[in-house]
């Protein structure tokens, strides 16, 4: 009898001093697991001039503005982008949101990124009309430009020369040009473009 006694307090003993450190390991397991160890939302005013992850467990909101060359991710369960929030990309950086599940795993995940992109350079171009023309000829350009220009025969003498500023439409009188086929050089932006008019 007693040492059925002696065993079970044996017994009561070791659980009782296993038992915290079981409870513990368990404590440890669900902090990595359910993400506890994520703020649970976080709120960015200052403007962002590192390279820099955010994580929230539930959401994220932004009203800052991101440096053009850092990369800079806001992950959450929602990230809101309040108005003033801007990410420049245009010295290279890379700036994403991404609605992870950390709470609702039957949302999927979307992901905005803004990446840098190249710059768009419009040529400048020129039409001629009427063309044939037995007076005035118009030039029309695609924008507003500043140049010169030059006719010459196809002798390669030159007859006429004008220069234009912030225009987009040029005239030329071709009244006391000669019956006969023209070439007018227009020199804009560094650009030289050839065209042709038809005296009658």
């Amino acid at each position: 009898m007693k040492k059925n006694i002696y065993f079970f307090i044996a017994f009561l003993f070791i659980a009782a001093w296993s038992y915290p450190v079981h409870a513990q390991e368990k404590s440890n397991e669900q902090k990595v697991s359910d993400g506890t160890e994520q703020p649970k939302s976080i709120m960015i005013t200052k403007d962002v001039k590192e390279n820099i992850f955010f994580g929230a467990a539930e959401n994220i909101t932004a009203s800052s503005k991101v440096d053009g060359n850092k990369t800079v991710v806001y992950e959450a369960g929602t990230v809101t982008l309040l108005p003033g929030f801007d990410a420049d990309a245009s010295q290279g950086g890379r700036f994403t949101a991404i609605a992870n599940p950390y709470i609702q795993p039957e949302k999927k995940i979307a992901e905005i990124t803004t990446d840098i992109s190249e710059e768009i350079v419009v040529e400048p171009t020129v039409s001629l009309s009427p063309n044939p023309t037995r007076d005035f000829c118009i030039a029309k350009l695609n924008g507003s430009y500043s140049g010169k220009y030059v006719v010459y025969d196809l002798t390669g003498y030159r007859i006429d020369q004008g220069t234009f500023t912030d225009q987009q439409e040029i005239t030329i009188d071709a009244s006391l040009y000669p019956a006969g086929t023209f070439i007018v050089t227009f020199n804009i932006q560094d650009r030289i473009i050839n065209e042709k008019i038809i005296r009658l």
